[in-house]
């Protein structure tokens, strides 16, 4: 219940954030014009959730990460176009990952709370699309 009702916040969230983005966007065609708006050309914002979790991991749960940055789309002819995209912040991760011991008392007793392990992934993605 406690998923989907974080899935329901965050679709209601994104709508919020499409008007917002929608006139950001506007202010980058504002701030440089003609370059980055034709008919050939824009920019524009992107901002989006994902949901990550660790293969070869037991019993973790999925974790929910958010993800900001730019994107542009050149038309290369009537049919194809180029959609590169740069998000500075995507987080991905699990959470409630199991604590193994290690056997040195050392490590051990730096982990803090081994009831609460989480993992944080943070990534740079820089996908290309053709389409």
């Amino acid at each position: 219940m406690k998923k989907i009702t974080l899935l329901f916040l965050t679709i209601i969230m994104m709508g919020v954030f499409t008007t917002r983005v929608n006139a950001q966007a506007a202010l980058l065609v504002l701030l440089f014009g003609d370059k980055v708006a034709s008919e050939n050309f824009y920019f524009s914002l992107k901002l989006g959730t994902n949901y990550s979790n660790l293969n070869g991991i037991d019993n973790t749960n999925g974790k929910f990460g958010y993800n900001f940055g730019l994107m542009a789309n050149i038309k290369l002819s009537e049919k194809w176009f180029l959609v590169p995209e740069f998000a500075a912040l995507s987080g991905k991760g699990a959470k409630d990952i199991q604590y193994i011991p290690s056997g040195i008392p050392e490590l051990d007793n730096l982990m803090g709370n081994p009831d609460a392990s989480s993992m944080n992934l943070n990534y740079i993605d820089v996908p290309v699309i053709l389409i």
